[in-house]
């Protein structure tokens, strides 16, 4: 593979690639307590048709790569023109699953026996499962975008855009269906969810443009005027995308969890805005 030259691929443990993509994803042996099986992204804003979860083996983390084979089977496809804006998509995500691989490598290295190895409690648990969301695609965007540019950065763009028009409501919509069932657990996961996906999807767009070392404003207007519209988002999408780059600014140091804090701090800030304020109790 020719992504081996240039991303370090030596934690893939193995490729899986099934036209029943759903069964396979859940199928995955993640090795460690987890909360359920792995299940795609399939909504009203985004399918996924790939992705390279995190397992132990042998008490080492590994990846494991899934892939959609009803997509991927374009790379054996004729070369056509008709075929190549779809053949460019798949190598792009084959690089952006391979940039998954890297990036788990230098976080494993330099912070051992953590990943997958520390139990966190419900709080911790939701606000470190947005911060290591948010960094996760950030990184594999900005592994990735040597591969691909304008192409790919508009479909990111404008996903995004989705997710924050409707997050409000969505969320809201949510709130008010509690009143109903009155599940408390159940209602800050769902909304804690709503604005993840905004934060992650700011995630991937930011570190897609780091990637090409291009400018955030000039490159997507329409999430500009997205976040016109949705002012309180603003001064998390500027933080976000600072936190983000400091992060990025010490990679390979890290030395524990400790480094997440700042992006937790802003998901609490962020549902604590939406309305979900999670407290550590007895």
């Amino acid at each position: 593979m020719a992504l081996r030259k240039i991303l370090n691929l030596k934690r893939l443990k193995q490729v899986v690639v099934s036209y029943n993509y759903n069964e396979a994803l859940a199928a995955v042996d993640q090795g460690a307590p987890v909360s359920g099986p792995l299940k795609p992204t399939n909504d009203e804003i985004a399918v996924g048709i790939a992705m390279t979860p995190t397992v132990l083996r042998d008490g080492e983390a590994m990846s494991v790569m899934v892939l959609n084979a009803a997509y991927l089977e374009i790379l054996v496809a004729a070369e056509t023109p008709q075929n190549a804006a779809l053949r460019e998509q798949m190598i792009y995500t084959l690089a952006h699953e391979c940039g998954h691989v890297h990036d788990l490598d230098v976080r494993a290295t330099s912070m051992p026996d953590i990943i997958l190895k520390q139990r966190l409690s419900f709080r911790d648990g939701i606000l470190f499962g947005i911060a290591s969301g948010c960094w996760d695609e950030y990184m594999a965007c900005r592994l990735s975008a040597f591969i691909s540019r304008e192409s790919v950065l508009r479909p990111l763009e404008d996903t995004f855009c989705t997710a924050l028009e409707q997050a409000r409501d969505r969320a809201n919509a949510a709130i008010r269906q509690y009143r109903m069932h009155a599940d408390v657990s159940g209602i800050t996961k769902e909304v804690s969810e709503v604005y993840k996906r905004v934060m992650v999807y700011a995630a991937y767009m930011l570190g897609h443009i780091d990637g090409i070392e291009g400018e955030v404003a000039a490159l997507v207007p329409k999430a500009m005027d997205a976040l016109e519209r949705q002012p309180y988002f603003k001064p998390f999408f500027s933080r976000l995308c600072d936190e983000l780059r400091t992060m990025h600014g010490t990679y390979g140091q890290w030395k524990g969890l400790e480094v997440y804090e700042p992006l937790k701090q802003l998901a609490d800030e962020l549902l604590k805005v939406g309305g979900i304020d999670i407290q550590p109790r007895a």
